[in-house]
């Protein structure tokens, strides 16, 4: 035995504590997100709007925790807390690949921003971006399985006028999300910016 073998010991199980304590965290973020959006009626009518409910508190909490694909946890304990639920999302169950796909989404770009040691403006354009993403390919699976065939969905302006609903609100929800996260974050992880 070498020296100093025990301590390395101890800073593993240090490591893997602390990254089961971060996706028991993510879970947690999840399955209350999948909670607000089962039970609260927002009385916008616009599609795509529900990821407000789902990707600030889950993209926040993946800051905050640093799990590296901590918003696809999030956003799978979300989902099927939603439809354990019976939360009503367009798509139904079948949404559940497009939202773990959002999230997967957003952990790439958590990860892009980690990387290029970006400013906290660039990661909340990142953020911003990749939110859009993700809700795009949200809506790309609502068009294709609960409206139908793409291209053969109501008129193709109707269809655009979702698809821009959707980018808006995956916008925002990325904006709000990666601004609450940073917010979590204490001033010299801030500078760090990620984990």
């Amino acid at each position: 035995m070498t020296p100093g073998s025990l301590s390395i010991e101890k800073r593993t199980a240090a490591a893997s504590s602390a990254n089961v304590q971060a996706y028991l965290i993510m879970a947690a973020a999840g399955v209350l997100s999948g909670i607000a959006v089962t039970f609260v009626r927002t009385p916008m009518g616009m599609p795509g709007h529900k990821v407000l409910l789902w990707m600030i508190p889950v993209l926040a909490a993946r800051l905050k925790t640093g799990a590296r694909a901590g918003a696809s946890a999030g956003a799978f304990a979300s989902a099927g807390t939603m439809l354990s639920l019976g939360g009503r999302i367009a798509g139904g169950g079948l949404m559940l690949p497009a939202i773990v796909a959002a999230g997967a989404i957003l952990d790439l770009a958590v990860t892009f921003a980690h990387r290029r040691a970006m400013s906290a403006g660039g990661t909340l354009i990142v953020l911003a971006a990749s939110g859009m993403a993700g809700n795009l390919v949200c809506f790309a699976n609502w068009a294709a399985i609960a409206r139908g065939a793409v291209f053969t969905h109501g008129s193709s302006s109707e269809l655009a006028a979702a698809a821009l609903s959707y980018a808006f609100f995956g916008i925002l929800a990325g904006f709000m999300g990666g601004i609450a996260g940073l917010t979590l974050l204490r001033p010299w992880q801030r500078r760090r910016a990620w984990i």
